[in-house]
């Protein structure tokens, strides 16, 4: 394989940038191909130290349920462009693990787009951060809504799971240009 060293490298044809493998580089005044262009975020929201409020989801149910304050309403700048998501929180597997699940309504109706199942299982009754992360094609310009769901994993017996209980998470969104 052969190395080229070289400190500058100027364009043949002003404004253009120069292209390696596909991939166009332009000066400061130009614009960058695939860039990031956006970012939506729910901000560092803390969690309850003893009662469940405004941020926080104690559950025992098996049911999914919306935690508060746990969504973001994104609009793409292209139906082309890819929104990658990702969340960070901390749970309490107060009395038995349980699940935490983001939703997205770009297709009309809610839908899961990722999931962690039984969260807290080999932990006992003590705190663990959950961390979720995908990328997701909308397909629309239209407003959507990303949020956080979650539920108890146990059906019977005293089951609490507790969602940013102690501690403080966030839920991101970015999108990423076609």
């Amino acid at each position: 394989m052969s190395t080229v060293q070289v400190d500058t490298i100027n364009e043949s044809t002003t404004g253009s940038g120069v292209t390696i493998d596909g991939l166009t580089i332009k000066d400061q005044s130009g614009t960058m191909v695939n860039p990031m262009l956006k970012y939506w975020t729910t901000g560092q929201l803390t969690g309850n130290d003893g009662s469940a409020g405004t941020n926080a989801l104690e559950t025992t149910s098996q049911t999914l349920a919306d935690v508060p304050n746990w969504s973001i309403s994104v609009t793409p700048s292209s139906t082309n462009s890819k929104i990658w998501v990702t969340l960070q929180v901390p749970i309490w597997s107060t009395d038995c693990p349980g699940d935490i699940s983001l939703q997205s309504n770009h297709s009309g109706s809610y839908a899961r787009i990722a999931e962690h199942r039984e969260l807290g299982k080999d932990t006992g009754s003590s705190g663990v951060s959950g961390h979720l992360s995908t990328i997701i094609s909308p397909n629309t310009t239209s407003t959507f809504t990303i949020k956080l769901q979650g539920a108890s994993s146990a059906s019977n017996g005293s089951n609490r799971f507790r969602i940013n209980w102690y501690g403080w998470g966030e839920l991101m969104a970015f999108e990423l240009g076609a």
